[in-house]
């Protein structure tokens, strides 16, 4: 398994990238849901690329533009060669997921946008009902089960 970070360049030669849409953190306190889903995607020996739309060292040292540019490209990489991963562990406060609703908009008529989050996360009533209406899927209520879905795809379409 692969993982490449923000601004990292694209794996071309990958056969199923999956980049990891949700919301990023935006101080040190709070904690990343990303490093679960990656030891979720570990444990049952994935062997493809994980975009990860953080900074590897924890530190942004980059512009906005460029991070804006990065995950537009690896969005449309893994929408066209693998899987689009969306979490939407939703806290108004430190984690909004305001960007992440326009992600889960532009992918979400793709066969290959799995997504899901956790019982308590907030306002997500019009992401679960649009996911239902248009990929006839209910999503998934644990990072353990949506890796396994997302791997399950990626294993029937090699």
């Amino acid at each position: 398994m692969k993982l490449i970070y923000a601004t990292e360049p694209l794996d071309k030669n990958c056969d199923n990238p999956v980049f990891l849409v949700g919301p990023t953190p935006r101080s040190a306190e709070i904690k990343s849901w990303r490093p679960k889903a990656v030891e979720e995607f570990e444990k049952i020996g994935f062997k493809g690329s994980i975009y990860i739309p953080e900074c590897r060292s924890g530190e942004w040292k980059h512009s906005y533009l460029d991070q804006v540019e990065w995950e537009h490209n690896s969005l449309d990489h893994c929408a066209y060669n693998g899987a689009i991963f969306a979490w939407v562990p939703r806290e108004l406060k430190n984690m909004p997921a305001f960007t992440t609703n326009v992600e889960f908009g532009m992918y979400v008529f793709n066969d290959n946008l799995f997504y899901g989050r956790p019982n308590w996360s907030v306002k997500n009533n019009y992401l679960d009902y649009t996911y239902e209406r248009i990929r006839y899927r209910k999503p998934k209520t644990n990072i353990k089960d949506l890796v396994l879905e997302v791997a399950k795809y990626l294993d029937e379409r090699s």
